[in-house]
């Protein structure tokens, strides 16, 4: 895990490092699909992720990029220097999700909620 050396490891220390203005965060969780797949649907050829399924065919980074910036705006639009960032930022929003009460850590170290997967 070679991109947690270095500068960007630092970074990763504290929320403070990355957003000096830091005070407060919201934690989102979104669901991987909004349907279940069949049995029927999957062949035995395909090797897809889960995730790979749901979001409109999209690049799920992109599309809860754009879900979250427009809850922003919504509800937010009054802070200025807010920020909306996802999973690709060096922000460990796992971390904040199970501190926010999202979902538990399971084997594979993803954060996993009871009721979204």
């Amino acid at each position: 895990m070679s991109y947690l050396e270095g500068e960007r490891g630092k970074i990763r220390e504290s929320l403070k490092n990355y957003f000096p203005e830091f005070q407060s965060a919201i934690s989102f969780l979104f669901s991987y699909k909004s349907e279940k797949l069949t049995l029927d649907q999957i062949t035995k050829k395909q090797k897809v992720a889960g995730y790979a399924f749901g979001f409109e065919g999209r690049d799920y980074h992109y599309f809860v990029l754009e879900a979250l910036n427009k809850i922003s705006d919504l509800f937010f639009s009054d802070i200025k220097d807010k920020k909306t960032v996802v999973d690709t930022s060096p922000v460990l929003d796992r971390d904040l999700a199970y501190r926010a009460g999202l979902g538990w850590f399971g084997k594979n170290s993803m954060l996993i909620s009871r009721n979204h997967g």
